[in-house]
C-alpha cells in the first residue's frame, strides 16, 4: 500500500466534531476548512496505528499555532486500490 493520501481528507464518509455531531461529505469539507482556519497547523504526531487487510486506525496529536493548542485526532481508514481513504475523522477539541 502507498502512504496516506492527504487529498482524501475532505472526502471522509463520517466526520465528528465536539459532541459527536456527524456531517455529510460535503458538509465535512466546509467544517474541516473552518477547523483549519481556526486552528492553523503547526504539526501532527501519530501515537497509534493499527491495520487489517481492509482498514486501519490512526490516532495522533494535532498541534496548532493557535496558542500552542494540542488536539486529539482519530482517523478510521479503508484500503481502496492500495491507497488509504479516510472513512471517519474524530477531533476532540474539548479540554481533557
Amino acid at each position: 500500500r502507498e502512504g496516506f493520501d492527504q487529498r482524501h481528507v475532505g472526502a471522509c464518509g463520517d466526520c465528528r466534531f465536539g459532541a459527536s455531531r456527524e456531517y455529510s461529505r460535503t458538509q465535512a469539507e466546509y467544517v474541516l476548512k473552518d477547523f483549519f482556519g481556526e486552528y492553523p497547523p503547526a504539526g501532527f504526531e501519530s501515537s497509534q496505528f493499527s491495520s487489517t487487510e481492509s482498514g486501519a486506525f490512526l490516532a495522533g496529536r494535532y498541534q496548532s499555532t493557535r496558542r500552542g493548542r494540542v488536539i486529539d485526532v482519530y482517523f478510521r481508514l479503508r484500503d481502496r486500490n492500495d491507497k488509504w481513504e479516510v472513512r471517519e475523522i474524530i477531533i476532540r477539541t474539548e479540554p481533557r
